[in-house]
């Protein structure tokens, strides 16, 4: 894990409604969507969707206006129709803004509760932050939808609030000619019509959530289908452009089902119909994306090591926590992501021992000290109000004309902070140490169950905690656990107790980790003494090695010794991407001109972990580094996620 400096200051935000909150402008108190009917025509050349949506929707008495959220979409025509009476499709006026539609009712409708459908003409704009188009590697367009501030808005218009669920169907059309697919967090495969002019793809789902999770794929793909987790039916496909899917190896595929299997056996039955895994553009922004029988992962992802496989496995861990169990305040992320983030390791490690894989004990206290640094970092470094895993304390945020807000939802320097996966984690695991594993795990479970489809804050799994273990944890009670660990900045003081974290020095693995630290240091300052057979202490485990790269940061690495570990040590950095990470660090802070052409290709190569390394080259006094920085930020500004563009733009900025 990378230790992220945030741009700017790091005070305290402004008031509600600044230009890094979401607006949630819907009017649900008033109008409620049941169902979603999108069908869509898309043209790959002018990077567009256009088409419509009918909206099934219930409007309260003297409702004068229908409001959806939406924004990269420009509407051409509102319709429509009263199911009371089965009505023609009347045109209704509407008026768009930056965050909104405003479609305004009839007067003869606004007397009574009505059902209407609210039919809506629009087209996505070819930059709409809600679907991405990039080159795939084998050099063809793709589009998918990412982890967007915005959510769906540039999609579909929509009740984007939390707390609006529905279900939906999608038709999605594309030339006769084309060997395109299409692939949707749909409840089951596509059904497909063909006609003279397009293929169409159908899908629909009868499961009630919101349309935030809705995410869609479009590219030249292949479909490999894969094994189903033992015991289980469960159809499970990689799909991705021909050159991607033909580098994920034999053993990388058995691990999909195996993960798979592995949360089965720790969480529970797999709550969902199926399970499909994209690979998307080298251009995506991050390492992975969750949506209902949908995971989105980079190609970084499938590097090589199967250490950072765990990267699937915490995606698989959102399918119940997440997706099925969602958060009521979209700033509370912790209750998907530090859940997911905690659970991954138990899965993962499950899923090698299917494997047959050899592996220690002792690499999950290694885990977790990285974890630690990388959380000591962020605290260091980023805004207070980013550290807090309940920022708003369970209130709302409102601006002087009611209109709600998600506190830095469309905040850039957000995106780039761990908090809410670390202190997630440590929270969960400091809770565990109380009543041990199993039971934790079970109350993990019970949890789940009880909150399955539906939306909870982060006082639900704590209280439900000390209902049944107060008598056994000793000294804390919900409400300090809610103020310490949730709603203040900072480390808790009581992660200073947690047994992963404090205990990893006193393991064996650590110490050779130091042995070998020593060593390097030691050559390092008797560099002109060099001689070719220097040996180095051996480190077997994928987790020594980046802790050993990440203490040897703080030390000064002259070009021979660089050169010593590029050879002892190539294998990893080739195949383990958090490791190549801290090798380009290493570069830079030692600024070993032999090996730039490394740290550039990391950055081409692996875009949604380059943010750091470009602030360190940027912020470096190197007139080099600095150079070579604002080139490939040049090279791959036109396919860069538009947050992690306006961050770096930040920092060229602080450092011109």
């Amino acid at each position: 894990m990378e230790h992220m400096r945030a741009p700017g200051d790091q005070n305290e935000t402004d008031a509600p409604g600044d230009q890094n909150d979401l607006p949630l402008m819907s009017n649900t108190a008033a109008v409620t969507a049941h169902h979603y009917s999108i069908s869509l025509i898309c043209d790959i050349v002018k990077k567009t969707l256009s088409g419509k949506v009918e909206i099934k929707i219930s409007v309260m008495k003297n409702c004068q206006e229908i409001i959806l959220d939406c924004c990269d979409i420009k509407i051409f025509k509102v319709y429509q129709q009263s199911l009371q009476n089965n009505q023609e499709f009347v045109s209704l006026e509407f008026t768009q803004t930056e965050w909104a539609v405003f479609i305004k009712l009839p007067a003869e409708s606004v007397e009574g509760r009505c059902d209407y459908v609210v039919e809506i003409h629009y087209s996505t704009l070819p930059h709409t932050r809600s679907l991405h188009w990039r080159l795939d590697r084998d050099g063809h367009m793709c589009a998918y939808t990412p982890a967007a501030a915005i959510n769906n808005r540039g999609l579909f218009p929509c009740q984007d609030v939390p707390g609006s669920m529905s279900t939906w169907n999608f038709t999605l059309a594309l030339p006769a000619t084309s060997n395109y697919r299409v692939f949707t967090t749909g409840d089951s495969d596509a059904e497909i019509e063909n006609t003279d002019t397009y293929i169409k793809y159908k899908f629909r789902t009868e499961m009630l959530l919101p349309m935030s999770t809705f995410a869609v794929a479009i590219g030249n793909y292949t479909v490999v289908d894969l094994q189903s987790p033992g015991g289980t039916d469960i159809p499970v496909r990689l799909i991705g452009c021909q050159s991607d899917v033909e580098r994920v190896t034999s053993i990388m595929k058995q691990y999909i089902s195996a993960s798979l299997q592995a949360a089965i056996s720790i969480l529970g039955p797999y709550p969902l119909p199926k399970l499909d895994i994209v690979i998307v553009s080298q251009y995506y922004s991050g390492l992975g994306l969750a949506s209902p029988n949908l995971i989105f992962l980079s190609p970084t992802v499938f590097l090589g090591d199967l250490t950072f496989l765990v990267k699937i496995s915490h995606e698989v861990c959102h399918s119940w926590f997440g997706i099925l169990v969602g958060a009521k305040d979209w700033s509370e992320v912790w209750l998907s992501e530090g859940f997911a983030t905690f659970l991954e390791d138990f899965v993962h490690q499950e899923a090698l021992k299917l494997l047959g894989v050899n592996t220690n004990p002792e690499l999950l206290k290694l885990r977790a000290y990285v974890k630690y640094k990388t959380l000591c970092s962020e605290v260091e470094h980023f805004n207070q109000d980013l550290q807090k895993l309940r920022p708003m304390k369970g209130e709302k945020l409102k601006d002087e004309n009611e209109t709600l807000f998600v506190k830095h939802g469309l905040n850039s320097e957000a995106g780039l902070s761990q908090s809410h996966y670390l202190k997630g984690f440590f929270l969960l695991h400091y809770l565990m140490e109380f009543i041990g594993e199993k039971r934790f795990l079970e109350l993990i479970r019970k949890y789940f169950l009880k909150y399955k489809g539906d939306l909870v804050d982060s006082t639900c799994f704590i209280s439900m905690f000390f209902q049944e273990y107060q008598a056994v944890a000793v000294n804390e009670n919900s409400e300090s656990i809610i103020q310490s660990w949730l709603n203040s900045a900072g480390l808790p003081f009581a992660l200073t107790t947690i047994v992963q974290v404090h205990k990893c020095e006193n393991t064996e693995t650590f110490k050779q980790i130091i042995v070998a630290k020593n060593e390097i240091v030691k050559l390092s300052k008797e560099a002109r003494k060099y001689r070719q057979n220097v040996i180095i202490t051996d480190l077997v485990w994928t987790e020594q090695v980046l802790i050993l790269f990440e203490l040897l940061l703080q030390e000064s690495i002259p070009a021979k010794v660089m050169q010593i570990l590029k050879r002892k040590y190539d294998m990893f950095i080739q195949t383990n991407p958090d490791i190549c990470h801290v090798w380009c660090e290493l570069i830079i802070n030692n600024r070993t001109k032999l090996f730039y052409q490394d740290l550039k290709s990391f950055l081409l190569n692996h875009q949604s972990m380059g943010v750091y390394l470009y602030s360190e080259m940027l912020a470096s006094r190197s007139a080099v580094l600095s150079k070579m920085a604002a080139e490939i930020i040049s090279l791959v500004e036109g396919n860069l996620d538009p947050d992690m563009k306006a961050v770096l733009l930040q920092y060229q900025h602080e450092a011109s």
